[in-house]
Order: structure tokens, then sequence, then C-alpha cells
């Protein structure tokens, strides 16, 4: 039995009270077996056999070197990484080693036996956002590219057929006016630095990332504005790994009021990195302690007061790096305030 790609045999056999199916099979010069038991049937174990050797054909054509077609994720890894170097920035080279990070449970699990369900749990657990799935799904597909175009170890890329779901979240609440000055006196107990750093956000919209990554050399205290260039990410150790902002629209130039320009210049800023790893995780933890709500409803009351205030969406935009449509689904809330400006004019034109 046998074809023109492939030699092989199947034999099945009663093995306890099920049956067997044992496919032999020659590959680079060998032969080897794959096997299968526990059917009811041997009209069951034949349809096996069918599955083993359409299998086996997929992965003729794929690399004989043993050490890469029974590579896992893991190690395959650190060939990519390898391969990396020098062909991409070290900054880019950190970022795509901290979104497969994502992936470690199925470091031990090999290249070509993933599957896209299992690239799915993995996304699940995270509990991210859809935006973040995907560009770490984009990372490990590029890993998948590579093996399959440069070693020729896999056949499909499951990634293409993941599918993306949003986790059920509850709304971010947007601080009343006496919510946000509570929480801005209060947090002066954290320590100065960490008290700048929520004024900061809550004077500026800026995401958490971005409010870490901060120099002292962005600010323009004398033309009053921040330059937005960089983020802190939490994912790494040490003093928090250092990388471009979250989408090129981020990169942006902000206004600094009076109150935040008169916070910078009592610190007698200089040049150097404001906030340390330390630093981020304190901040988030204050705002959550103090106002129960997390770090970036401050970019969200920040929005919905411009907003209340006559601001128009594209300038908010603008301001918080996001597109218009952005702004329109996620930022904007009605606080009390804006029910009763409603309200008011409402009367005026009805009443």
């Amino acid at each position: 039995m046998g074809g023109t790609a492939m030699q092989y045999n199947v034999t099945f056999r009663q093995k306890d009270k099920g049956w067997q199916v044992i496919v032999s099979y020659k590959h680079a010069g060998k032969w080897k077996q794959r096997s299968k038991q526990g059917f009811s049937s041997k009209r069951d174990a034949k349809q096996a056999a069918d599955v083993i050797i359409e299998g086996l054909k997929g992965e003729d054509s794929l690399s004989d070197a043993p050490e890469f077609q029974n590579m896992a994720l893991g190690a395959f890894l650190s060939v990519f990484y390898e391969d990396m170097k020098g062909k991409i920035r070290a900054s880019t080279l950190d970022l795509y080693k901290v979104a497969l990070r994502a992936f470690s449970p199925l470091y031990g699990e090999l290249l070509r036996e993933i599957t896209p369900p299992m690239i799915s749990a993995c996304l699940r657990e995270r509990k991210i956002s859809v935006s973040t799935q995907k560009l770490y799904l984009a990372k490990l597909s590029k890993v998948y590219v590579h093996a399959q175009r440069f070693y020729n170890i896999v056949k499909f890329n499951p990634c293409k057929n993941v599918i993306l779901k949003n986790e059920p979240s509850g709304k971010i609440r947007v601080l009343e006016p006496g919510e946000l000055d509570d929480l801005l006196a209060t947090s002066c107990d954290y320590g100065a630095k960490i008290h700048l750093g929520i004024l900061i956000s809550a004077c500026t919209g800026l995401r958490l990332g971005e409010v870490a990554g901060l120099r002292w050399e962005d600010f323009d205290l004398q033309n009053g504005f921040i330059r937005v260039k960089r983020q802190m990410l939490a994912q790494d150790h040490g003093d928090g790994l250092i990388c471009p902002p979250k989408t090129a629209s981020s990169v942006r130039t902000v206004p600094v009021p009076s109150r935040l320009r008169d916070a910078v210049r009592a610190f007698r800023p200089s040049t150097g990195q404001i906030f340390t790893l330390s630093d981020r995780r304190k901040m988030a933890s204050a705002v959550s302690e103090v106002s129960h709500v997390t770090f970036h409803a401050l970019r969200h009351t920040f929005a919905t007061t411009l907003i209340s205030h006559g601001v128009d969406v594209k300038t908010v935009a603008a301001l918080l790096g996001d597109r218009m449509e952005t702004v329109m689904k996620t930022y904007i809330h009605y606080t009390d305030d804006m029910r009763k400006s409603a309200a008011r004019d409402i009367e005026k034109i009805f009443g």
C-alpha cells in the first residue's frame, strides 16, 4: 500500500476490548510509526487511519531536521529572537518579547501542534482588550511566518483562524468634579511624585503608561505644553520597558494648565526619567484605593469634562491621541452637570 509521495502500511488489531490502528510510514529514509487505540469498531479505526495518513502527507514537505520538526514554541522563540537581532530595532524586539509572554502556557507545546483554540484560550486568560489581543496575535503570527518561510517547520499558521472576543467588563466610571478634587487632595498622602503623576493625567488625559514614560525634558513650561513620545509598559522588570506610544497618533503635544505647571516647577525639573516602574504601580493603586476607579478613569473624566464645556470632538481626539470615532464611543459620558445643563436647555426650548 502506498503513494508517490510517501510509503506507508496500515495495521489493525484488537486490544484492550477495542481496536487499535498502527500506521507505519517511511520518512527521510527511515520507517516510523503512529498509532491510536480505544476505538469501538474497526470502521472507526479505519477513519482514524485516514486522518493520520492525511496528516502525514501534509507533513511530508516539512523540514527533515528532527531538531526543528519536534521543536516547541518556547525553544523556537529563542531561535526567532536570535534571527531578529540586527534586523529590527532592540526596542521592537523587546515589544515582541512582552507580547509573546502572553502565550507562555504554550511554550512547551510543539510548534506544529498548537491550535487556534489553544491560542484563543491564552488571550482570554489575560483579560485584555481586543486591540491588545490583536497586537499580541500579530506578533505570534510573525513567529509562525518565520518558522514556515525560513525553517519549513509548519505548513499551517494557526493564528489566521483565531477568533478574538471582547471580555465582558464594567463601564469605566467618570469622576464628578468633587470626587476628582478629593482624589487630588488625598493623593498627596502617597507622596509628592505620585500626586504629580495623577495630576498630570487629570489635567492632560495621558494614559498611565504615557505618564510613567515622561522625562523632565518633555515639559516645555515656558510655552506651556508636554511632548508625548513614549510610554512605559508594566510587563517588564527593573525600571520598566520604555517604548513608543500605543499608536502613531499617540505621539502628540498637549497643553499644560497653570496648576500643573506650578506643580512641575515645584520639583525643580532637570533631565532624565521622572517615574519608575514602582511609581507606575503606586499611581494606579492610589487612584483605586481613594476613588475606587481605575487610573484610566482619569482619561475618561478629562475627555468628558472637555466635551461638557463645549470643546469639539475633533480637538478632544487630537489631545487624547485617539480617533474621533473612539472618542465618541468610549470617552463621552454624561455627568450630573451635563444632565442638569441639558435639562435647562430643554426647558428653554420646549418649556
